[in-house]
């Protein structure tokens, strides 16, 4: 994917922050079913992956741009974005970024590992990175500090390293 592509759906999720479900519906509402539809899910299901996926999918095309039929099957179970990522090696271990944090760029997707479900569990969208940390957008979290991969909303979250669990980390889409 080109860099135009990632940094502008980072842009469109910052613009998304605020959007929530249906009161009283979990997994429910308008934009709900729109980001469900792009990874043939219907609504009622987790949908952070589809969140992310319909960012990269509107961004490229705002920008008259292609993604590559391989990125557009990935679907919205979250263990298959670090398993495309490792396919491709484009996987960037959360303790190479912490590391070296200038090798997570703006619109790279993060993925937090759970020790419980010994997977990936919840994904969102890179805005920037730092020495302690990288701020995200998130599909289906919640506003408080934790990691909540089935909140009602998309809310920008300031994570550290360790949020991202022992072998969370990021996809370099660019």
């Amino acid at each position: 994917m080109k860099a135009e592509i990632a940094i502008k759906a980072a842009d469109l999720a910052v613009g998304s922050i605020g959007i929530v479900e249906t009161e009283g519906k979990d997994n429910y509402g308008d934009m709900i079913k729109k980001y469900l539809a792009c990874v043939d899910l219907d609504q009622g299901h987790p949908w952070c992956a589809a969140f992310l996926k319909y960012m990269y999918i509107k961004a490229a095309g705002f920008l008259n741009e292609v993604l590559s039929d391989e990125f557009l099957k990935l679907d919205g179970y979250t263990p298959n974005w670090k398993a495309y990522a490792k396919k491709h090696n484009i996987w960037i271990s959360v303790e190479e970024a912490k590391k070296n944090p200038a090798l997570v760029k703006k619109g790279y997707a993060v993925c937090f590992y759970s020790a419980e479900k010994e997977r990936i569990y919840h994904i969102g969208i890179v805005v920037s990175s730092s020495e302690t940390g990288v701020l995200t957008v998130e599909g289906n979290t919640s506003g408080g500090p934790g990691v909540d991969a089935n909140g009602g909303g998309v809310f920008q979250k300031r994570r550290s390293w360790t949020a991202l669990g022992s072998q969370g980390g990021f996809i370099k889409v660019y």
